[in-house]
């Protein structure tokens, strides 16, 4: 049998999983956490602060994801939490522009495809950057999600090809401490009438 001990968490279970106590998740900091089995015992001091952290992830879904000739698009970004712990700072989405589409934003919009959208809890900027547009709100709950739609005019003119489309969620002002799931993409195809 293996038994666990973690620092301030648990004192030895051979229960594996445990729940951080609050006091701990509110002031993350390092601890001492020790495994033992038939008398050999290993122990690692473990950071919490990146697993005591709101940890925010895009979900973008465009449709239709093939088109012919000028069509309209529909993008929906979902930001989900992942980490259970609630943010209350400034987060900001940033989707690649493209010269083959331009996007904009209807802040009543409330439902896409039968998804349920937020809008009117997001500010849009179209302008302030060349490269990105920029979506922006406040705060998201511990495990929440929060979805935003963007329709725009898809123009490929006598082409045909493939086309990225993709988000990028960025929360460092609300402590996002994982950076390798900050980023969603979609593949549009399109072709020539």
């Amino acid at each position: 049998m293996v038994e666990f001990y973690a620092e301030g968490i648990t004192d030895w279970t051979s229960l594996a999983t445990q729940e951080v106590p609050e006091s701990l998740r509110d002031h993350p900091t390092t601890v001492l956490v020790k495994a033992r089995q038939n008398g050999v015992e290993v122990s690692r001091r473990v950071d919490l602060t990146a697993l005591c952290q709101p940890d925010l992830t895009p979900l973008l879904l465009t449709s239709p994801s093939t088109v012919y000739g000028t069509s309209t698009l529909n993008l929906v970004v979902d930001v989900v939490e992942l980490n259970s712990r609630s943010s209350n700072g400034l987060i900001q989405v940033y989707l690649a522009k493209d010269t083959l589409f331009s996007l904009s934003f209807d802040p009543a919009t409330t439902l896409v495809v039968g998804r349920q959208v937020q809008n009117t809890v997001w500010q849009f900027d179209a302008t302030s950057n060349e490269s990105f547009y920029i979506l922006s709100t406040r705060g998201l709950g511990a495990g929440a999600k929060v979805s935003v739609r963007l329709s725009g005019q898809l123009r490929p003119g006598n082409t045909k090809g493939r086309l990225s489309i993709s988000a990028l969620v960025m929360g460092s002002a609300i402590g996002e401490l994982q950076l390798t799931n900050n980023s969603d993409a979609d593949l549009v195809e399109y072709f020539n009438k």
